[in-house]
């Protein structure tokens, strides 16, 4: 847009007509113009064919009947949107539709815009979850969700698979019948990354990588339990530590983890869990509840191969971070139904399953080891890093320091200053 100097020179002379010079400086603007709604009639034509037969204009795909008023694909794609991919509820959705564009749909159509999206991406669903079964590594997660209108209603589970670029989701619950209806039976020699909860053992066509995240958590909690201890915190330093060596070993291009870049980190990994194993004892008794810290080292010590997968393969990532980052937006999106408003302010919320340790029913109950090698709508967001609480002084590590989540999983901050004294470990006998 052209602006020209308005008024007089100082000799008096109007500046309108003064000679043009060109542009001296410019400056660019971005603006949303303003939208409205057009009403956009269509006239169907009939016309007479000289042989006396008379022909009709074929209505237009989405009219309705003659006499009556629709609304057009972008204001039903508005309505999709906002409550789809912003959690708008149905009112809400509906009052802002009107005071951006002027129509004011009512809530009941705008609620039904979802049944009718769910119909019209019913084959990009299934081709996603095609996709989602022939991948070679896909991770998954499962996370509560609540299901119908009211305070009363029913917890559900949302179930979910993904990879990087695809995410497939299913509404059952925690069953073995829920996780057959869902993508696992139909894989076939896949890796699936999972937070250890049982039904995952029971499909024989997956190889399993246990997610580190959730391993790290759990083992904060023995730290916690066992203040005293130092095999917590040299196991999860260690465990740090070979999954920042799987990341440079992906920056650089390599295929899997150096033996010699894994040798030393493996050995305090190992002997950290032998002698966690002989300072929590199993409790006598054949239906006797072991302790959550026995249970974790023995998974660590069985399903060590599944604990680190990635070092042998790294396209494989250590945790599922990226299964519980599209957890998020639909469970959220049910925490408060359309029609709802949450009642507390913004950042006040319960907080995520990324960002949180998951419910002990869920990441601290460790399937038994067994020889079986391992059910939509797309979406996913980054993550943030999980506060971390302050670790006791025996625990503190310089070689292995605490970690944030970020890229394929977890990764070790560069250090800095001069290095403190190393910490201390433990050794067990023998080798």
């Amino acid at each position: 847009m052209p602006h020209f100097p308005r008024g007089a020179c100082a000799c008096g002379a109007d500046l309108a007509g003064a000679v043009d010079l060109g542009v001296a400086s410019s400056h660019q603007e971005i603006e949303i113009p303003e939208l409205a709604a057009t009403v956009i009639q269509h006239d169907l034509h009939q016309v007479a064919c000289a042989c006396g037969r008379v022909h009709r204009a074929a209505a237009l795909a989405g009219a309705g009947a003659p006499g009556t008023v629709t609304y057009g694909i972008s204001l039903q794609a508005w309505c999709v949107y906002l409550m789809a991919a912003h959690v708008i509820p149905v009112h809400r959705c509906a009052e802002l539709i009107e005071a951006l564009t002027g129509a004011r749909p009512s809530p009941g159509f705008v609620h039904g815009m979802l049944a009718r999206a769910a119909v019209a991406v019913r084959h990009a669903n299934q081709l996603i979850r095609a996709l989602i079964i022939i991948a070679p590594v896909i991770c998954a997660d499962e996370t509560p969700i609540r299901v119908g209108p009211g305070p009363k209603s029913r917890k559900r589970y949302l179930l979910v698979a993904c990879t990087s670029l695809l995410t497939y989701y299913f509404v059952g619950d925690r069953s073995l019948a829920s996780f057959e209806a869902f993508v696992f039976p139909d894989l076939t020699g896949a890796v699936v990354v999972h937070d250890r909860y049982q039904n995952y053992d029971k499909f024989p066509g997956i190889t399993h990588q246990l997610c580190a995240a959730h391993l790290l958590r759990d083992l904060e909690d023995a730290a916690q339990s066992y203040p005293g201890a130092i095999w917590p915190g040299q196991i999860a330093g260690a465990l740090r530590a070979l999954i920042h060596a799987a990341n440079t070993a992906g920056d650089q291009g390599l295929a899997a983890v150096p033996a010699d870049a894994a040798a030393e980190h493996l050995r305090l990994f190992r002997h950290g869990v032998r002698v966690g194993l002989a300072s929590v004892r199993r409790r006598p008794g054949a239906n006797v509840e072991q302790p959550p810290a026995r249970m974790l080292l023995e998974c660590l010590r069985n399903r060590e191969d599944d604990v680190l997968r990635f070092l042998s393969g790294l396209r494989i990532p250590p945790t599922s971070n990226q299964a519980e980052r599209d957890v998020r937006r639909p469970r959220h999106s049910r925490r408060f139904p359309a029609g709802s408003a949450p009642s507390r302010r913004p950042g006040t919320g319960t907080p995520s399953a990324a960002t949180s340790p998951p419910p002990p029913s869920t990441a601290s109950a460790c399937s038994p080891p067994c020889a079986a090698r391992l059910p939509g709508i797309p979406g996913c967001r980054p993550s943030q890093p999980r506060p971390e609480p302050a670790q006791p002084p025996l625990l503190s590590a310089s070689t292995h320091q605490r970690a944030g989540i970020s890229g394929r999983g977890l990764v070790m901050p560069a250090a800095r200053g001069t290095a403190a004294a190393s910490p201390p470990t433990v050794m067990a006998g023998g080798r």
